[in-house]
């Protein structure tokens, strides 16, 4: 874990290409504000987001987002946890640098098959692939290699070969 300060200083803009796309995760609770979820709304100013914080320290700007919904290995849609509502899906934020070229029939949707704890589903990789073709690509905080990525982060890798 890492506290948004921390985030917020990555050089994430010295990876970027002149014209690129940054596919963001995110959680629903941290979404508008960077506080605890348990604790009542009104304890927070809404209006501040930590992530859109982030964004702008790195240099990227905001222009849309979406969302996975998150399915069982049987098919079934997950019930994870929640502190107001069981979350089923998880938000995705696009932002861009420069004016990059992608693809303009993509949906801001995502159904995958949910696995270990962070591990993103190879339908959103497969999503970023045909976004942007011909973009390098890079997992900042992976768990995982894929063919075509790199995979930076403490724990690239940890989930090699586990079937999924």
């Amino acid at each position: 874990s890492m506290s948004f300060e921390a985030i917020a200083r990555l050089p994430v803009h010295q990876l970027a290409a002149d014209d690129c796309v940054l596919f963001l995760w995110c959680t629903w609770p941290m979404l508008l504000y960077g506080g605890d979820p348990a604790r009542h709304f009104c304890d927070h100013d809404a209006s501040r987001s930590r992530v859109g914080e982030c964004l702008k320290a790195w240099g990227f700007r905001y222009v849309t987002g979406g969302a996975w919904l998150k399915r069982k290995s049987r098919g079934g849609i997950a019930f994870g946890p929640g502190y107001r509502a069981r979350s089923a899906c998880e938000p995705f934020l696009l932002a861009v640098y420069g004016e990059p070229k992608n693809s303009r029939s993509h949906r801001n949707f995502i159904d995958g098959l949910a696995a270990a704890p962070s591990v993103k589903p190879e339908e959103a990789y497969a999503w970023c692939e045909t976004y942007m073709p011909a973009a390098r690509r890079v997992e900042l905080g992976a768990r995982r290699s894929r063919p075509g990525w790199d995979s930076w982060g403490d724990e690239a890798g940890k989930f090699d070969g586990d079937g999924r």
